[in-house]
């Protein structure tokens, strides 16, 4: 965690981690998505008792944004046959508030980029059904104009040494050391049960954000 007062980090021992039984999830996703209290309207105004979290307004999209990649892993999953022995869901964000303010500007900018493109591409299909190949239109949907492109996310990770603003989180599966190909075996059903659990623990902190009365 990050407390935006001290600009210190905030730590939490691994004993924690570990303590946690299932009833206990959903406190653990509160306590590594704190919401600020919604009467401040910057970090020097936070209130004694509560110095790290992100607005509500900030916060609800980063959920969203990181539930969305944890499902779209879940997605990729599906596909391979494999076995995961103490794999793990790496999830950073960005919980300064100014930068975090850009980060999500940026996110959604990319949405309707994406959309846009999305939309011109189905267009495009639509008017070629018949006609030429898309290999012969100059207008074809280019895979290099994709606003989540896989490069895009890791130059993003950079972006602090250029002193650029990137996207305000990153999702990674990490901790392969004990993964092997099972073909003809399905998918690692721990594997998704696992992620499910996850991106249901954050539609579950999303829906507490929206309501939260703070």
């Amino acid at each position: 965690m990050y407390d935006n007062v001290t600009s210190l980090p905030v730590k939490t021992p691994k004993s924690y981690g570990y303590s946690l039984q299932t009833p206990d999830l959903l406190e653990g996703i509160t306590r590594f998505f704190p919401l600020a209290p919604s009467n401040t309207r910057s970090p020097d105004d936070i209130l004694s008792t509560v110095t790290n979290g992100l607005p509500r307004h900030l916060l609800i999209p980063v959920l969203a944004g990181i539930r969305d990649e944890v499902r779209a892993i879940r997605v990729a999953f599906e596909q391979v046959h494999l076995r995961m022995v103490g794999g793990s869901v790496l999830i950073v964000y960005e919980a300064d508030w100014e930068r975090a303010e850009e980060g999500v500007t940026l996110l959604e900018a990319r949405k309707r980029e994406s959309h846009t493109l999305e939309v011109d591409f189905k267009q495009e299909s639509e008017e070629d059904v018949g006609g030429d190949d898309l290999e012969d239109d100059n207008t074809a949907y280019d895979d290099d104009d994709a606003s989540y492109d896989i490069e895009d996310d890791d130059n993003d990770a950079e972006d602090d040494d250029a002193g650029k603003i990137g996207l305000p989180f990153v999702v990674r599966l990490i901790d392969f050391a004990h993964t092997r190909i099972t073909p003809g075996q399905g998918p690692d059903q721990g594997v998704l049960l696992g992620l499910d659990t996850l991106s249901k623990l954050l539609g579950e902190r999303i829906q507490q954000v929206q309501n939260a009365t703070i």
